[in-house]
């Protein structure tokens, strides 16, 4: 563990010596203090901070609620379709087009249409059922998500305590 600190600390330093355009055979010593009180990490905060502003997991809630408002449009399908119509024409002899002509005659229709879906092998079922599948991949897209993200978390905690460990003794 020791020699791998060294060793990242030799790479830094060299790292250091390039971009700042050094000798690669200067000696650089770091000559700031390093603060001796480390704060202590809240994970509950920490949480908190990454289930309200992850933008993964803000798409995820998004795409299940796309996917509840797709469930409804084809639960939807089931229901009849209803449309109402109407016209308003005039009709007559006369060779002028003066609408308050005593020859035309006004006549209108007004009507409704009703669509009922019987009968389509099983494709509202489907859509019905592939809806509702799509929504729960996404809701286990966002379990799993969500557990590998405070995993993460956990072990970045854990990697923090025990270098902060190191420090201290």
């Amino acid at each position: 563990m020791l020699s791998n600190a060294r060793a990242a600390l030799n790479s830094a330093l060299e790292t250091l010596k390039r971009v700042i355009g050094v000798d690669s055979q200067a000696r650089i010593s770091i000559t700031d203090n390093f603060d001796t009180e480390y704060m202590a990490l809240d994970r509950q905060a920490l949480t908190d901070e990454l289930l309200s502003r992850q933008p993964a997991l803000k798409a995820l809630e998004t795409s299940i609620g796309a996917a509840q408002d797709m469930i409804w449009q084809k639960r939807a399908e089931y229901f009849p379709e209803l449309s109402a119509f109407s016209t308003w024409n005039n009709k007559g002899s006369s060779t002028k087009s003066d609408i308050r002509s005593e020859n035309l005659h006004d006549y209108g229709v007004i009507g409704l249409k009703v669509t009922m879906p019987i009968f389509e092998g099983g494709r509202r079922i489907e859509a019905v059922q592939q809806a509702k599948l799509d929504k729960s991949r996404a809701e286990l897209n966002l379990k799993k998500l969500t557990k590998d993200l405070l995993l993460e978390l956990d072990s970045a905690v854990v990697v923090y305590n025990e270098y902060v460990n190191t420090l201290h003794s």
